[in-house]
């Protein structure tokens, strides 16, 4: 399998990102059209799909349906369902999502061998490749289709090829108009059969290959020249009009795999259109070894939309040059002058080169003298220096995932970004960007799809990563900056490195999408287990703000120690704490005498925590008689009102034990 992964990655541009996820390195685009060429897609999504079954099945069908044109500038990401693995047959279901949209959809079925005692077929069309020596290969070293020699030969044998759209020179392109030219009867046009005849080849040798890299450049192959069979009859003139050169587009796609077959030797492609209505062609394809073998079948229906043109109508297309004045650039937001921005005289110097081989040699937890470096004290008072939200410009909204996202409060983020009313955000590294264009090549380029740091809770799609500040420092910075847009008290931003970050993310199948965190310090002297905690606009009221309070806690237990929150806590935080402190209060009363300690060692909550919500509630009363203070809780508050949104922390699911300092 790790061979058939390598040639996948090599010839088809395939690589795998995890279990059942692949993504496209390149594309290759077919002359002429606006979007990625089809056979490459069916080619890519099969590959995938081959990779998730053992290399003891082997592929027998393919159903697809093109939803969306492909853009060739903009990765695709394979997304396969194991649907099922059996004795005999496996299926599998791929999508291929382009920019969080499904353009392509692949249902495809796997058999294993058995013998068989049934066989029969037509009789492949004696049409030969020896009989027309005329052939072309592509020359592009940039795509697989390098690979591919192609000759085609139309029904009525006319000896020519009409050399198929790929990204060589336009100029060596067959137009239709030269077709039609050469193809005459007595100088006039000849209507052609919608039927033609293709030899198609590999130029490499795949004897010491796997079988499956057969059938995926089959696959490729099959969406060759079927827009062009479609419209033969339509090319040299239909009803004494010319037809412009049609638009084409693929539908759906099936094909079968009959039996073995080797693609680097010639191949032939027959395929016919036996009906065209309301602009749907529908082609029949068959695949004949050398040797006569009927190999493979295929089908598609295709769009095709054709206009009559007029040779009396001339288009004059007027060349307007623009020039640019170079005083009139814009620099950094238009904050800087042309001067101010020229990087002309900023050659290293040799304290500066000196100065960057200490550090680059440097251990990593070696401290360097580094004058005027930011100590703690600097930090601290930076942070201060924020303290003022009313003189910082407030981001009105930021761009988040698929979210735009309005601010609630201002963030102390560099005076650049900080001037931006939109504000982009990665949401797997926290860059933050200023522009789309920007953020968009960022995307393309950014290779993390979860926080840096230790998974170290799942449930389902629910994750949580335990991210330290001091390893990764700017991640933790770039998350403080943003919890402060939906927190009025925080004050830390910098100064990260004696915290623990606790980021839980959602899991769609192609990254972890943040939903909210919480910190706390590696070492608290007054026992805090939880310092800050946010959850994003757009995750709220899913109870996620009391998973992660629950989920502090549970830490809290690992340690053995008693947890409560830095305080003081806002408005907004007591009284979601005091919502989840009487929930698990609630729970520990089951009508048995009780005392607060074996309520604190059982939810890891502080007594004094207990000791509050319990008056908070009316629930903790001086027993006069017994001379001792006693609970009752009233039936109302025994089960509480937002229970149904509260979810439970599995103990079990946790892979994580105490720091050790």
């Amino acid at each position: 399998m790790e061979q058939i992964k390598k040639d996948f990655e090599k010839y088809f541009y395939l690589e795998q990102k995890g279990e059942d996820l692949f993504t496209s390195t390149d594309f290759w685009k077919f002359g002429g059209s606006r979007g990625i060429f089809g056979g490459q897609i069916v080619s890519q999504t099969l590959a995938a799909a081959i990779l998730t079954v053992d290399p003891s099945y082997h592929i027998h069908s393919l159903h697809s349906y093109f939803l969306l044109a492909g853009k060739y500038d903009k990765l695709i990401d394979f997304h396969v369902e194991r649907t099922r693995d059996g004795r005999s047959f496996a299926s599998r279901i791929v999508s291929a999502k382009q920019e969080g949209k499904i353009i392509f959809k692949m249902i495809c079925s796997f058999q294993k061998e058995e013998e068989f005692l049934t066989e029969h077929q037509f009789e492949m069309p004696k049409v030969y490749p020896e009989d027309h020596p005329i052939k072309m290969k592509m020359k592009d070293r940039n795509t697989f289709l390098n690979y591919i020699h192609q000759e085609i030969l139309f029904y009525n044998q006319a000896k020519m090829i009409l050399k198929p759209a790929a990204p060589i020179d336009p100029e060596a392109f067959e137009s239709f108009e030269n077709i039609n030219q050469k193809l005459t009867v007595d100088g006039k046009p000849r209507i052609r059969p919608p039927h033609t005849f293709n030899w198609v080849k590999i130029d490499e040798d795949l004897s010491k290959k796997p079988s499956q890299i057969n059938t995926v450049f089959l696959a490729c192959i099959s969406d060759f020249c079927l827009t062009v069979t479609n419209l033969l009859p339509y090319t040299t003139g239909y009803n004494n009009q010319k037809i412009d050169r049609p638009m084409g587009v693929s539908l759906d796609h099936s094909i079968w795999f009959h039996k073995r077959f080797r693609i680097d030797d010639w191949v032939l492609f027959e395929v016919e259109s036996p009906i065209m209505a309301k602009s749907r062609g529908f082609l029949n394809g068959k695949f004949y070894s050398k040797d006569g073998t009927h190999v493979a079948t295929i089908t598609q229906e295709n769009l095709s939309r054709t206009k009559v043109f007029d040779d009396d109508l001339n288009f004059k297309i007027k060349k307007i040059h623009l020039t640019l004045d170079e005083n009139s650039r814009i620099f950094f937001n238009n904050t800087l002058t042309r001067s101010e921005a020229s990087t002309k005289g900023l050659e290293p110097n040799t304290t500066d080169i000196e100065l960057f081989n200490k550090i680059k040699s440097a251990k990593p937890n070696e401290k360097l003298p580094i004058e005027n470096f930011p100590t703690n004290k600097h930090l601290k008072s930076l942070e201060q220096s924020h303290d003022s939200s009313q003189k910082l410009p407030k981001i009105e909204c930021i761009y988040l995932g698929k979210h735009i996202i309005r601010t609630w409060y201002t963030s102390p983020y560099p005076e650049e970004y900080s001037s931006s009313k939109l504000l982009y955000i990665c949401e797997y590294c926290l860059k933050y960007m200023k522009s789309m264009y920007t953020f968009k090549r960022h995307y393309e380029k950014c290779g993390i799809r979860h926080p840096p740091g230790d998974e170290i809770y799942r449930d389902g799609k629910i994750s949580i990563f335990e991210v330290d500040g001091r390893s990764s420092k700017v991640y933790c910075q770039n998350l403080c900056l943003l919890g402060k847009m939906f927190l009025d008290t925080k004050t830390l931003y910098y100064d990260v490195e004696p915290f623990l970050f606790y980021v839980l993310c959602e899991f769609d199948g192609i990254g972890y999408h943040i939903s909210g965190y919480f910190s706390k310090e590696k070492r608290s002297v007054n026992g805090y287990n939880l310092s800050c905690i946010a959850v994003l606009p757009t995750c709220q009221r899913k109870g996620y703000g009391k998973l992660l309070i629950d989920f502090s806690y549970l830490l809290s237990k690992k340690e053995c120690v008693y947890g409560t929150p830095e305080k003081p806590l806002s408005d907004l935080g007591l009284l979601s704490y005091r919502s989840y402190w009487k929930t698990k209060i609630s729970l520990c009363l089951n009508g048995e005498p009780i005392s607060i300690n074996e309520i604190s060692k059982e939810t890891a909550i502080s007594p004094d925590d207990i000791i509050s919500t319990l008056q908070s509630i009316d629930a903790l009363f001086f027993n006069e008689t017994k001379n001792e203070f006693e609970i009752k809780f009233l039936a109302d508050n025994t089960k509480p009102k937002n229970d149904n949104n509260f979810i439970q922390i599995n103990p079990k699911l946790l892979r994580w034990t105490p720091l050790v300092t």
